[in-house]
């Protein structure tokens, strides 16, 4: 029974894996518009990034060397064309990550992540409330 189950299991996937491929061709590649890379000679990461209101982009993530803590919170804002408009660092005396981002209905941005200032990790929501990183 057990080998009936396996050979029916591989054949629904084989018919999975036609159907996928047969649905993609004929139809073209993407193609690579741009390609942008951002940071310094640290380790700096980005972990999400939302396409805003003007059709730039937010991207959220750490970085080592551009603030006072040992890693930060680092929010870039760039245009269309993936050119910096601004970027904003976020920091504590210790570790701060930024995970998300999200464009706020006002235009600000709120970012979720985590900070680590002393023994264990806590939830960080932060709220820039304009829309060119500036906190009032």
């Amino acid at each position: 029974m057990r080998y009936i189950l396996t050979h029916c299991t591989l054949l629904l996937l084989g018919i999975i894996l036609v159907i996928s491929l047969l649905s993609c061709a004929g139809k073209p590649a993407p193609v690579l518009q741009w390609s942008k890379t951002f940071g310094g000679r640290g380790d700096d990461m980005g972990h999400s990034v939302q396409q805003t209101t003007d059709d730039g982009y937010t991207i959220c993530g750490i970085t080592k060397p551009h603030g006072a803590g040992l890693e930060d919170v680092w929010l870039i804002k760039t245009n269309v064309d993936g050119k910096i408009l601004w970027d904003k660092t976020l920091s504590g005396k210790r570790f701060d990550w930024g995970n998300s981002v999200q464009q706020t209905a006002d235009g600000g941005y709120i970012i979720s992540g985590s900070i680590y200032p002393e023994g264990s990790n806590h939830v960080l929501l932060l709220k820039l409330l304009q829309s060119n990183g500036g906190i009032s």
